[in-house]
Order: C-alpha cells, then sequence, then structure tokens
C-alpha cells in the first residue's frame, strides 16, 4: 500500500496536479479507505519521504520529486504550495500567467516554430497592444536557449520598428550594418543588429511600421542567411538568426503578401477580455506582489477597487492593467500605515473611476478588504474543462451518498455546465479552427432540428464550437484525466441515460454526428456535458426509444 500512495503522488506531481494528492482523491482513485490513507500518509510525512501542504484541503508532495527537480525544502509541513515552490525561480515560459491554459496553445506554436530543424523558422506575434508581445518573445528565446535549441551566448536583439517610421535609411543600417564613409555620420564600420543577433533571436516589433522597401531588403537574408552591409555591396555577411516579428495590425493589410508567404507562423494573442476571470485574477495577484517586492510592504485593497480591477474594460489590455496596478499604489503611497499599503476607491485612476461612475455597481460593493496574498486561493491551477469535469463528478458523488432529490441534482449540474459556456462565449476566442467547428455544428444542428426541434443561437454554436477547441487542444490531459475517472463517468453516463430520454438520445446524436463529421472522439464525460447542456426540465420526462449508440 505503501508503495502504491507514493507511486500515485509522484506521478501526480510530475504531472503538476498537486491538487489530486489530497486524502479523498487518493482514496477514491486508489479504492483505499480514507482513515487507512491517513494513517500511511502520516507515517510518510515523518519519515520525510513526503511534504504536506496544509491549505485546505490538505495536499502531499512526494521529496523524491522535490529531489528531482532540485527544489529546496526545509520543512516536512507547509501552509501553502506557493510557500513551498516560492523559492525556485521560475524559467522562461514557466513566468507566463496562462501557459497552460489560454496561451497553452501559443506556447506550443511558439517553441515549435524556434525549434523548428535545422535553425528555426520565422514566426509573427498578432495580437492588440498590451498582450504581452514582447515578453512572449522573450520567453520563446529563453526557452531556445534553456533548451540548447540556440547557443548560450546568442543574444535577444529587440528593435521597435516605430522609432525607424520616417527614417527607413537609419533602419536598414542599424539592420544591416554599414561600413565607414556610406553616408553622412558613418564615421566608422558598424557591425549592425543582425550580426549582434548571431545565434540569438532578433525581434522585429511593430513590424507594420516597417517601410515596403525595408521589408523587400529582409527577403533575400531570410531566404539565404546573406545580406551586404551598407555602402559594401561587394562583400557577402553571414548571420544565423531567429527572426520573431510582432503587430498589432492586420497583416494581410499592413505587410507585404511576400513577406507574410515567408512567415509560415502566424501567432495569435488573446486580449485580456478573452483570457477570462481566473487568468485575471492571476495576473493581478503577479502585479500587485511585484508592487509589494518593490515597496517592502503588505498591500491590501477594499473590496470595491477589487471589483473594479477586475470587471472593467481595459482596451490598453495587460499593459494597461499593470499600470493601473501602479497607479492605485503610487495614489495611496502616502496614506501609508506602518508597514501596510491600503488601496480605496480614490486611489484608482482616473478613467477606471469614470467607468465605475457610469455603472454605480461597484460603488454598492461592501466595505470589505482584500490581502494581495489573498487572491492567490480565487484562482487554481486546473485547466477549465478539467475543472468542469471535477465539478461535475463532485455533484455526482454528492448526489449518490446524500440521496439529493433528481431534479436538484441536474439543477446543479447544468449550472455548472450553463456557467462553462457562457464563459467560453464571454471570453469571444477566435481561430481558424472554431470557425471550422462552428460550420460543423451549424451543420449538423440543421440535421437535429429538424428531427427534434432543438433551437441554438449562434452564441451558443459559437459555445459548443469552442468547447469542441478547447477538447482539441487539451486533448492529452482530457484523456489522461478520463482514463482516471472512466468508471465514474461512465456510471454518470449510465444514471443520465436511464432517467433522461430525450435529453439522452438527442445528445448521443449530436455526439456520433461530431465524431463522424469531425473525426473527434467522445469520452462518455462529454457526452454528459452535451445531455446537461441540451437539458429542459419541462421535456426531459417524454420516453422515445433509444437506440443505443456505443460511447468510447
Amino acid at each position: 500500500m505503501i508503495e502504491k500512495i507514493l507511486a500515485y503522488i509522484l506521478e501526480c506531481c510530475n504531472n503538476n496536479e498537486f491538487a489530486q494528492t489530497t486524502v479523498a482523491n487518493m482514496s477514491e482513485n486508489l479504492k483505499i479507505g480514507r482513515s487507512q490513507v491517513s494513517v500511511v500518509l502520516n507515517k510518510l510525512v515523518k519519515e520525510n519521504k513526503l511534504v504536506r501542504i496544509e491549505s485546505k484541503p490538505f495536499c502531499f508532495i512526494s521529496v523524491e520529486y522535490l529531489k528531482e527537480k532540485s527544489i529546496p525544502f526545509k520543512n516536512s509541513v507547509y501552509a501553502s504550495l506557493d510557500d513551498l515552490l516560492s523559492k525556485q525561480e521560475k524559467k522562461d515560459f514557466e513566468k507566463l500567467v496562462g501557459m497552460n491554459h489560454s496561451l497553452a496553445q501559443t506556447v506550443k506554436q511558439c517553441k515549435a516554430t524556434i525549434s523548428y530543424p535545422p535553425n528555426g523558422l520565422p514566426m509573427l506575434l498578432y495580437g492588440p497592444t498590451g498582450t504581452g508581445k514582447s515578453l512572449i518573445a522573450k520567453l520563446t528565446y529563453e526557452w531556445a536557449r534553456n533548451q540548447g535549441v540556440i547557443s548560450k551566448d546568442g543574444q535577444f536583439v529587440q528593435v521597435n520598428c516605430s522609432e525607424y517610421a520616417n527614417n527607413p535609411e537609419l533602419l536598414t543600417a542599424n539592420l544591416f550594418g554599414h561600413v565607414k564613409g556610406a553616408f553622412t555620420g558613418a564615421e566608422k564600420d558598424n557591425e549592425g543588429l543582425i550580426a549582434l543577433a548571431d545565434n540569438g533571436v532578433l525581434f522585429l516589433d511593430e513590424v507594420h511600421e516597417l517601410k515596403a522597401e525595408c521589408q523587400e531588403k529582409l527577403f533575400l537574408f531570410m531566404d539565404q542567411g546573406i545580406y551586404h552591409r551598407v555602402g559594401d555591396n561587394e562583400k557577402w555577411y553571414k548571420s544565423n538568426v531567429r527572426i520573431v516579428f510582432a503587430t498589432t495590425e492586420d497583416p494581410g493589410k499592413v505587410l507585404l503578401k511576400t513577406l507574410i508567404r515567408r512567415i509560415p507562423m502566424t501567432i495569435m494573442i488573446p486580449s485580456l477580455e478573452e483570457r477570462g476571470t481566473q487568468e485575471r485574477i492571476e495576473l493581478l495577484y503577479y502585479l500587485f506582489h511585484q508592487e509589494e517586492k518593490r515597496l517592502n510592504c503588505q498591500i491590501k485593497m477594499s473590496n470595491k477597487v477589487y471589483n473594479v480591477l477586475l470587471q472593467s474594460k481595459m482596451p490598453g489590455n495587460i499593459g494597461q492593467l499593470k499600470s493601473s496596478v501602479q497607479s492605485c499604489c503610487i495614489n495611496s503611497l502616502f496614506d501609508k500605515m506602518d508597514d501596510e499599503l491600503v488601496i480605496h476607491l480614490n486611489h484608482l485612476p482616473q478613467e477606471l473611476l469614470q467607468q465605475v461612475y457610469k455603472s454605480k455597481k461597484a460603488v454598492l460593493d461592501d466595505d470589505e478588504y482584500i490581502y494581495i496574498d489573498d487572491l492567490q486561493g480565487y484562482y487554481n491551477g486546473t485547466k477549465e474543462i478539467i475543472q468542469l469535469n471535477e465539478n461535475l463528478l463532485e455533484f455526482f458523488r454528492k448526489y449518490r451518498d446524500e440521496h439529493m432529490t433528481l431534479s436538484r441534482f441536474m439543477k446543479a449540474e447544468k449550472n455548472y455546465v450553463q456557467k462553462y459556456f457562457d464563459n467560453l462565449i464571454f471570453r469571444k476566442k477566435e481561430s481558424s479552427q472554431i470557425d471550422y467547428y462552428n460550420r460543423g455544428i451549424q451543420h449538423i444542428f440543421d440535421l437535429i432540428e429538424s428531427r427534434y426541434g432543438l433551437k441554438i443561437t449562434n452564441n451558443e454554436t459559437l459555445a459548443i464550437a469552442s468547447f469542441l477547441d478547447e477538447i482539441h487542444h487539451e486533448y492529452h490531459d482530457l484523456r489522461s484525466w478520463f482514463l482516471k475517472h472512466e468508471e465514474e463517468c461512465d456510471d454518470l453516463y449510465q444514471l443520465l441515460q436511464e432517467e433522461f430520454f430525450r435529453a439522452t438520445k438527442v445528445s448521443l446524436e449530436i455526439c456520433e454526428y461530431l465524431k463522424s463529421y469531425l473525426e473527434m472522439d467522445m469520452y462518455s464525460i462529454i457526452v454528459c456535458v452535451f445531455i446537461f447542456y441540451v437539458y429542459n426540465d419541462k421535456t426531459h420526462l417524454i420516453k422515445q426509444d433509444i437506440d443505443i449508440i456505443n460511447v468510447k
């Protein structure tokens, strides 16, 4: 039993599934009584084989894992996981809020493009201002260096093309270098930024400001890695540079088609609004925590301030959120009491206060205060689609163990699913993949509507398309989760199949179409999500003969 528990905890730690190492989860997944699990865990903590995390519910970290990851620890008990891991310096993409959530696909694309054999490929980061394109470019460089993809001495060279918008000749000279006497003021040879970035990364930000002639001068270098310095058209120079571009404008409208053809990977960076509430809270924690370290004090904010920062529209995205946080700290700095900085509504920047006075929503909130450290408890590292599945199973256990009514059970489960789908609509994520799913879903629901009269709105179509996109992107984690909970998911599906005839029949048909049309596996938990989504308490008692369709 001891070896079984240790192996389970080590596997969870290696998969970053720390929340799965609670007594309840171990008891359920390993089929061992809770009291037995508790006794063994306490024994292993005393023997220094496990570390206990006391943020409720308690979870346990493998000492073997901590040693393998070179994570320093002195105690056998820690108040929170953050206390244990905070001393470990985060590397490259680990610093990126949302790397396992809204930016998971972005990170995957950056890694693949920068490391593509033999010398990487150019990439274009495209997204609104303030979304973190520069940070992502820098972290891509750090990851490539840490992985040995580029040389340790390779540099990250950043150029803001907007600074040269009215002087393209100067940009050309700075990029490619120049020889002495090439133009007025060229008093000595200059190697140029492309040479400086040899074996590293050249980041061309605001590339839409690059004049057509400058874009054209990049073609030969991008194709063959060779170039002339300004004033020297005889000698060829070489540089092994990986190029990252960034723009806030539609590439198809501002870049030459011949340049776009040379950039095989365009990566969409989502806006702050598209990234959801959980990540916005995590960003607030990170930004305020940076100010706490800078000011060497503890920061707390009123509930009113918290709601404004969480709910207000931010056209400038993360850049504006960071500016707003710093503005709050500046405005409240000389009101600091001892080692505590308290942020009230009047400390907000003017543009946010104007939103408050228009809506008056935050003004009516209570006067409770939130410490910055408390924000860590407001978000978790679990992916949203996995969290949805966890919630569905958790309430299923309550229904099964506490003998609640079927109607209350269905109402709660439908509420979980509805909130999840509402959030997908709110995020308004756009991609070619979602467009593809959208077209397929519209076709499928045309067939479903003719058979069952089930109508679906454009927003609902978009939500289901986004749900399928989540399944696609998180397929590996979703499959791993399902295999661990397969029996319980099948039990849930069996209950729904027996009790809710119409919703089950409709959902099975939807999933069968999806499986055929989109070539996607439909696990029983996915079918359950659709059952909860289409369920209507006024029509579920209509019994129909059901042709059982095998569900994976």
